[in-house]
């Protein structure tokens, strides 16, 4: 019976992402998002929204604001798969939440933190997020997304920026963004000195899987019991941070941070990335953040300071050897 339970779930698992497709269980649609607003309006003086073009004419939004302290790095940020910069959850929120809930404004104040510590920014639009759209005539890959990285690199060189001062970092889902592009450099010959990943999947299969036998479909039996191995079939492309990490160069350090009580993305998906680049031989830094717990039914995937977050990826960007401080 148990193996015949399995069949049945992997058969349903094989549909369901077969139908949707990869694309769609990692882009996003305007419909889903509050509308996003000039850098200005969330209070991020000093930033201006630029644009690059992907090669297949995606118009990927950018805001940037360069360094006022030339000691200070330049962090290159992705976001989380929900919202956009300006708020960080579906839209509208529920009348049920709290108003800290709908607030969720943690993503701006983590870029407004980082503009206030003398660093630059270089806030990625993520392909169908916020101020980036994406042509909706054709199939969109894993692939697309690494071509989006490409021309934000090719901004920076265009910039002139030194790479050797940049931190790229994300959160969640985009903390994987983060570690694809930080391989991008590294194949182009420009490595970051920097990769932070803050409460970020293992591999986006994995945490499907998890999400659909624990969350989505927890009362759903025929669908708990679907295996790991049946969703990573299904992705050409998994978004595996585990294996980019274990490819990145040793000049990168590696810095990863994880929330105590996430409930969306356990620790066992930071003890994997951290294990890879202990592994890998790179220069590692772990952190538990300790931060406000003001968004209830995140289930404490965001329960972070920004603040107390910049200043210590600041820390370890410039080698102090500094336990981080408590939140709020």
């Amino acid at each position: 019976m148990s193996d015949l339970r399995e069949k049945l779930s992997d058969f349903v698992v094989r549909r369901v992402v077969d139908v949707a497709g990869e694309a769609n269980l990692v882009f996003s649609t305007r419909k889903k998002q509050a509308p996003i607003k000039e850098p200005a309006e969330y209070g991020l003086e000093g930033f201006e929204t630029k644009y690059v073009t992907s090669r297949d004419g995606a118009k990927i939004g950018i805001w940037h604001k360069p360094p006022s302290d030339p000691t200070q790095p330049i962090y290159v940020a992705f976001h989380g798969r929900k919202g956009n910069w300006g708020f960080a959850s579906s839209y509208p929120a529920p009348k049920s939440h709290t108003a800290d809930y709908k607030d969720q404004g943690y993503r701006h104040q983590w870029l407004k933190a980082m503009a206030d510590s003398g660093a630059g920014v270089i806030a990625v639009h993520t392909r169908g997020f916020g101020a980036s759209n994406f042509p909706e005539t054709k199939k969109h890959t894993i692939r697309n997304m690494a071509e989006d990285m490409e021309a934000v690199d090719d901004f920076m060189r265009h910039k002139n920026i030194d790479t050797r001062r940049v931190i790229v970092t994300g959160e969640s889902m985009g903390g994987a963004l983060a570690a694809l592009m930080t391989e991008i450099m590294h194949e182009r010959g420009h490595p970051p000195k920097m990769l932070g990943l803050v409460n970020t999947f293992s591999d986006m299969s994995r945490a499907l899987h998890e999400q659909v036998i624990r969350v989505r479909f927890g009362k759903c039996q025929p669908l708990k019991a679907a295996s790991y191995e049946n969703f990573r079939e299904r992705f050409a492309n998994p978004l595996d941070t585990v294996k980019t990490v274990a490819n990145l160069s040793n000049d990168t350090k590696l810095y990863v941070a994880h929330t105590p009580k996430d409930e969306l993305m356990g620790l066992e998906h930071t003890q994997r990335v951290l294990k890879a680049g202990q592994d890998h031989g790179m220069d590692n830094t772990f952190r538990v953040l300790v931060g406000p717990f003001l968004r209830p039914l995140s289930r404490q995937h965001t329960a972070w300071d920004p603040k107390v977050l910049v200043e210590d990826m600041d820390n370890a960007f410039h080698g102090r050897d500094q336990a981080i401080t408590r939140g709020k």
